[in-house]
């Protein structure tokens, strides 16, 4: 499996995904690694935007919408990343 990155923070792991349009990336049975989003591991598709939109699927119904920046666990550790590089 591979590992989604934004921002160098782990997001999700994946086998497969398509290119959707630019800037859109659709990516399938995905396994999250943000305990916030652990709730949709069995989804069945999501789709990504560049700037860390994300729209769960399940079938043809979108179940869920938000952006990476109202993941408290994301913004935690983006934040703790840029704390240590501001005390070297």
């Amino acid at each position: 499996m591979e590992t989604y990155k934004l921002l160098n923070i782990e997001v999700f792991k994946w086998e497969e995904y398509d290119l959707l349009e630019a800037g859109m990336m659709q990516f399938y049975n995905p396994i999250f690694l943000l305990p916030e989003l652990k709730q949709y591991d069995s989804c069945d598709v999501i789709s990504v935007t560049e700037n860390g939109d994300i729209a769960v699927y399940n079938g043809d119904d979108v179940t869920a919408e938000f952006n990476l920046g109202e993941i408290k666990s994301f913004v935690e550790a983006l934040s703790n990343r840029f704390d240590s590089k501001e005390g070297n």
